[in-house]
């Protein structure tokens, strides 16, 4: 498992801005980002704390999984 490049963390973000801008859920959303990034970059599993659908991010926008 590859940390995340910048490349990465901008398409992760970009997405994440895209899909959920003004809404309520957002600024969550992009707390569970910083820490499964986090997490995943230290190879720990992310666990069920984090928003399904943000590990479903870290899954698509991860380098060489």
């Amino acid at each position: 498992m590859n940390a995340f490049d910048r490349e990465a963390l901008d398409a992760l973000f970009d997405e994440l801005q895209r899909e959920w801008h003004g809404k309520h859920q957002l600024d969550r959303l992009i707390r569970d980002a910083h820490l499964a990034i986090a997490l995943h970059d230290a190879n720990r599993p992310l666990g069920q704390d984090i928003d399904p659908w943000v590990a479903a991010l870290i899954h698509r926008h991860s380098s060489s999984d």
